[in-house]
């Protein structure tokens, strides 16, 4: 019996899940990354692609693989920042371009409200946009198909605030507090339909604290999404 904490197993998990990540890494090199080739142009005039099922698999298996790869690395204390100075509203830009795949699949209508003035920041430009589009892509897995989602970005004082919001299935008083937990997973067998691992959300957190910022999850509970 392992009595290993809970976050410590997790931990375990996730390098042990990276060394595979490796592995099957190596064999899309070698095969080629279809989904990503024919997703490129999405969100650029090429709605027609997403009817391609095996391209969407082939972009979400290379998504899992680059979560595992980014959560053993994260645990191992191996990510490092390439700080810029750049502004939020072009890394939200980039978020929702990089979710349009998934959002067009589930018909899901994303709004924004962006604010006019420039959003600087001091930190990563791929790395914001990956906490931005982990977040969208979170929200329009949990919500159900023809969903709202928004994003919204402004400035609040010395602070920059991205929010994301969505009329999805919310989440359970019980599963608040562990929201960002490593493999964790709010509606198992919904997030195992789409093939998840309970990543997302954890990598956002870590992120998030790499750059000095803070993360929250809000919902007035189960079946109650806004």
């Amino acid at each position: 019996m392992d009595d290993a904490p809970p976050q410590r197993a997790a931990t375990e998990r996730a390098n042990g899940a990276g060394q595979g990540a490796h592995h099957l890494q190596r064999g899309f090199a070698r095969r080629g990354r279809p989904g990503e080739i024919r997703l490129a142009g999405l969100g650029r005039g090429e709605p027609h692609a997403i009817r391609d099922g095996g391209a969407l698999r082939a972009a979400h298996m290379v998504t899992l693989i680059d979560d595992l790869l980014d959560i053993s690395r994260i645990t191992r204390g191996k990510v490092e920042l390439n700080r810029t100075r750049v502004d939020m509203r072009d890394v939200v830009s980039q978020a929702i371009e990089m979710s349009a795949p998934l959002m067009a699949a589930l018909r899901h209508d994303c709004g924004t409200d962006i604010a006019d003035e420039p959003l600087w920041v001091d930190g990563d430009p791929a790395r914001l946009a990956q906490i931005v589009s982990n977040l969208l892509t979170n929200a329009a897995k949990y919500t159900p198909a023809a969903g709202r989602i928004t994003v919204r970005a402004e400035r609040e004082g010395d602070c920059v605030v991205v929010r994301v919001k969505d009329n999805g299935i919310g989440i359970s008083p019980e599963m608040m507090p562990k929201i960002f937990d490593l493999f964790m997973q709010e509606g198992q067998s919904l997030e195992r339909d789409e093939g998840g691992l309970g990543l997302g959300l954890a990598i956002v957190q870590n992120l998030v604290t790499l750059h000095g910022g803070t993360v929250e999850a809000m919902s007035p509970g189960r079946d109650q999404g806004e």
